[in-house]
């Protein structure tokens, strides 16, 4: 009845009034206490709070006191819900605010000083502005344009930019790296920009770009589409659900498997193999999906593995890639059972409203209760989790921007028969590698729904769509919201930062480049797709040869990455050890492509046979009698270690 928004019942105090209800401006303003007694007028009957610090007449205060930064609290959890940020205090990510007990340290005014990501700067201001009183809750303008968001953040992003190059170039040199640092670039600078408007737009030209419906993943906390870089999978503990599917105008029912029951709720078919004769007589029947009674059909399709399982499948094309394909083929309804936010739609029907998780507990609850649940069989399954908020990633229908990639593919693919002009790779595996991906790929979802990146180069007026790199004459054009994958510009990498797509003399001189040198785990992400992007853009391949090297991990074998903490700094270690030592360790005891662990005790090894042979040389230069160096010296008299 104040907000208007649907609520939990613990959102309601025993009157029966909105808990939030301070948050909405009504007339009974929020009386904050005050510290009645200071340090300097002790009285014996005072107590000093533990909330607060200060010195409080009678408990009472103290327990308004707590009253109070709980207050600051909502209204923090209320703003974030609103504006779908996050907050990053002490270290840890909080999505609302922190506890009671780590706010209850705070003064109010120190809200202003909590060291937070610059997307949430907003958060913070419009916090300190309601808890101060200057404004009401409901006062305070949503931020709903990325455009506004990302200039609002620029001086802190620009900051952070600026440190993090700082640091990463500081590393390189430190290392010997010898680069040519007057030509420096990054990926978001005005040339690099230009280019990815000009690659975008020929693309959309050609027909190699296009926006559609198509299953992507997708973060329903920072609600936006993840590249398959930015998924990380966990082995975790899950269960097979095994639940009857009725086969109408029989009494028998199908047995479907599912890691994932709340999709049952945009199920449209069952699929079983074509082949299978335990189930011919079906195919073409209808089944009722249990609970909410919609009847969907039986469909044969070669996708189904006979041998597994029951041999049935229910197909949800909404929230499965292979499903989608599925439904593609046997043009089967698109059912959209959840919200961008994660929770359930008015397709889920009686669930409507509830979080994924908490709508999967339902479900088991009413099929337990019904005798519809078979069986419940643990097992163990990788999740796929966001990078950035660690949220179990959903594959979710959206409509989104796309590279169409089979011609594009088919070229790489035609080109590595050539033996002369063909991408070599060092080690050669890594060759089958990057072909097999070309054979099996998919069409690349490129847009992204964050507030800083390449714009994409579109502009809409009603239901018209326009793509060119500058707004189409006329009023009442407004670009596309949405960023490109990080990714796209950087596949322009090897052209873009030579001038493309002016003939410039670097670029003649320059390109093709002569070797890449990277990991293997980023051949998909970033090789194959500067591959194809070459030849698009250029006619011609982007490098001659690619040098594929190992991973460094840590002394578990674990990947380094900022969630487990386990990097290292190489100016630290540089400090302490030298580079010399740090270099020796990374480049000996490995072959080339294979992943080696680091270890403390091996740069300490590398440290002391270079203070050996530090200490030899000193010997020798000391025993040797004064003599001098000829001008002159034919090389090819000397063995390697004496041109050394």
């Amino acid at each position: 009845p104040v907000c208007g928004a649907p609520h939990h019942r613990d959102c309601y105090n025993e009157l029966g009034h909105c808990a939030l209800e301070e948050l909405h401006g009504t007339e009974n303003e929020y009386k904050r206490p005050s510290i009645v007694v200071t340090n300097d007028e002790k009285k014996e009957n005072t107590t000093k709070c533990e909330i607060c610090g200060g010195l409080h007449e009678t408990k009472i205060l103290c327990e308004q006191c707590e009253k109070s930064h709980l207050r600051i609290k909502k209204i923090i959890d209320k703003l974030c819900l609103l504006y779908g940020n996050q907050i990053d205090f002490d270290g840890k990510t909080f999505y609302g605010f922190p506890s009671a007990e780590t706010l209850s340290k705070l003064q109010l005014e120190d809200l202003a000083e909590i060291k937070a990501g610059f997307r949430d700067k907003y958060i913070l201001d419009a916090a300190k502005k309601v808890t101060s009183g200057e404004v009401r809750l409901d006062q305070i303008p949503k931020l709903s344009n990325k455009a506004a968001k990302a200039e609002l953040y620029a001086p802190d992003r620009n900051m952070c930019l600026m440190n993090m190059a700082t640091i990463i170039v500081k590393q390189l040199k430190k290392l010997g790296s010898s680069c040519d640092w007057d030509r420096e670039r990054f990926t978001m600078d005005e040339g690099c920009n230009k280019a990815v408007e000009e690659v975008f737009c020929n693309m959309h030209k050609k027909g190699l770009i296009y926006k559609g419906s198509r299953i992507i993943n997708w973060c329903p906390v920072c609600k936006t589409s993840l590249s398959d870089a930015e998924v990380e999978h966990e082995e975790q503990a899950g269960h097979f659900w095994h639940i009857k599917y009725p086969i109408v105008g029989t009494d028998r029912f199908l047995e479907i498997a599912t890691t994932r029951p709340e999709t049952m709720l945009g199920d449209t078919a069952i699929a079983v193999h074509p082949d299978d004769e335990r189930y011919q007589d079906i195919i073409g029947k209808t089944v009722i999906i249990p609970l909410i009674n919609r009847e969907i059909p039986v469909i044969a399709d070669s996708y189904v593995d006979k041998e597994f399982g029951t041999g049935c499948v229910k197909i949800t094309p909404a929230h499965d890639p292979n499903d989608f394909e599925v439904g593609n083929r046997h043009n089967l309804e698109r059912i959209v059972c959840m919200n961008p936010n994660g929770t359930m739609n008015e397709n889920a029907l009686q669930y409507c409203g509830m979080d994924r998780f908490e709508c999967r507990e339902a479900l088991i609850k009413d099929l337990q209760e019904q005798g519809i649940l078979i069986e419940i069989e643990p097992m163990t399954h990788s999740v796929g989790h966001s990078e950035r908020s660690d949220a179990v990633v959903e594959p979710y229908l959206s409509k989104q921007w796309f590279v169409k990639m089979r011609p594009l593919a088919d070229a790489v693919l035609e080109n590595q028969k050539d033996k002369d002009n063909k991408v070599n790779f060092v080690p050669k595996r890594y060759e089958k590698v990057m072909n097999h991906w070309m054979e099996i790929t998919y069409d690349w979802c490129i847009s992204r729904q964050l507030w800083w990146g390449h714009r994409i180069p579109a502009w809409y007026k009603g239901e018209e769509l326009y793509v060119g790199m500058e707004a189409p004459a006329g009023e009442g054009w407004v670009q596309d919201e949405d960023v490109l994958d990080t990714w796209f510009s950087s596949a322009l990498w090897p052209f873009s930062t030579l001038g493309w797509p002016e003939n410039t003399e670097e670029l003649d001189y320059f390109y093709p480049t002569d070797v890449l040198v990277t990991g293997y785990d980023i051949i998909f992400f970033w090789v194959i797709r500067m591959v194809f992007s070459g030849y698009e853009q250029t006619g011609k391949s982007p490098f001659h040869h690619v040098l594929i090297h190992g991973l460094v991990r840590d002394s578990l074998g674990r990947k380094m990455s900022k969630s487990l903490g386990n990097g290292i700094d190489p100016l630290e270690i540089i400090e302490q050890y030298g580079a010399d030592a740090l270099r020796m360790t990374l480049i000996t005891g490995n072959s080339p492509g294979n992943d080696m662990r680091f270890y403390m005790e091996r740069v300490e090894s590398a440290r002391n046979f270079a203070n050996k042979i530090w200490n030899a040389s000193r010997f020798i230069m000391m025993s040797e009698e004064a003599s001098e160096v000829p001008e002159n010296i034919d090389l090819g008299t000397l063995t390697n270690a004496d041109k050394w």
